[in-house]
């Protein structure tokens, strides 16, 4: 099992830039709108600063320039800067401290440039509220499409048994929620104990599942269903995440945690999508190998030879040859035929 995980990750690493693909076309559209609304946001605060300079009659040139030189005092990681401005009132406090500086009085100014910078900091805070969505939208997406390619190269299945599956799902965790219910109510430490079980129980409950869904009617229970094979299921998902991982690792040293860390979760949707599908592809392979073995045994169990009639045996392979040599008998041989003739 912990081979056959190993091969379906690397045989399904084919799928690798589907999730990606998903994840940069929703944030291609995210970007298509958060920039516009940032940039227009950015451009009505500056019109609201320059509106107060107009009115204060200050020296826009002089303001500009304290303002590059707040801009400077800035973190010069980019990603710290922005940051830095947006998780503090940096923004907000650099304005009043370069009005109160050239005026001498930001008083009459403060709750003009509170108004303003809220205002812009509400509708900065909705464009990453946009790119976020539609970046968790593009993983959902592309998790989901990824999964229906796995699914259908290694665990395929009908409708019908969608549905059974479903119901499963739901009779087991609902079973498991109420033996944890009573234990709780009837022996306390009972649900410390069901907890400290929960991961032998989540293999148990997968493996039931797929033997009811792909094994059923085809390969024993006890052959699906058992200790030997729950550890083979774990380690076989420790195996593929191991590896996951590892190269995730690489990824990240060898470019940086942004770019690094992009080219890296498709590797862990991968891996998360073949291990929850490994106990249905095991049960499946199992049944199949099964039907094969019966198919090709059942000429063998009834001692027959495949290609022969049966009660045949060795008697029917015997029965054209004893029927040719009574006809050369009668006839007397080609031999005898010819001399008989003569």
């Amino acid at each position: 099992m912990i081979v056959a995980a190993l091969k379906s990750f690397g045989k399904n690493l084919k799928y690798y830039f589907t999730p990606l693909g998903a994840l940069f076309l929703f944030l291609a559209i995210a970007l298509a709108v958060a920039v516009p609304a940032a940039v227009s946001a950015a451009g009505d605060l500056a019109a609201s600063v320059r509106r107060l300079i107009e009115e204060a009659q200050l020296d826009a040139d002089a303001f500009r320039r304290l303002f590059e030189a707040e801009i400077a005092k800035l973190p010069a990681d980019f990603a710290g800067a922005v940051e830095y401005i947006l998780t503090t009132s940096w923004l907000e406090d650099t304005l009043n401290g370069l009005f109160s500086s050239l005026t001498g009085d930001a008083q009459s100014y403060v709750d003009v440039i509170s108004a303003a910078v809220a205002l812009f900091a509400e509708r900065l805070f909705a464009c990453v509220a946009v790119i976020l969505f539609f970046a968790a939208a593009g993983v959902a997406v592309g998790f989901w499409v990824t999964r229906l390619l796995v699914r259908r190269e290694i665990a395929r299945r009908s409708w019908k048994k969608f549905v059974l599956s479903a119901l499963l799902n739901a009779l087991l965790a609902a079973a498991v929620v109420f033996a944890a219910g009573v234990l709780f109510l009837f022996w306390r430490p009972g649900a410390v104990v069901l907890a400290v079980l929960a991961v032998l129980l989540y293999g148990f409950v997968n493996l039931v599942e797929a033997y009811f869904v792909h094994g059923r009617k085809k390969v024993a229970f006890r052959r699906v269903v058992c200790l030997k094979n729950i550890l083979a299921l774990y380690a076989g998902y420790l195996a593929v995440l191991a590896l996951a991982a590892g190269v995730s690792a690489l990824a990240v040293w060898l470019c940086g945690p942004v770019i690094g860390g992009i080219a890296a979760a498709p590797l862990v949707e991968l891996a998360l999508i073949v291990n929850s599908l490994s106990d249905e592809a095991y049960v499946q392979s199992l049944a199949g190998k099964e039907e094969s073995g019966a198919g090709r045994g059942l000429p063998a169990e009834r001692g027959e030879r495949p290609g022969t009639p049966s009660g045949g045996g060795t008697a029917g392979a015997e029965a054209p040859t004893r029927a040719e040599e009574a006809k050369t008998a009668s006839s007397g041989g080609p031999e005898g035929g010819s001399s008989g003739g003569a």
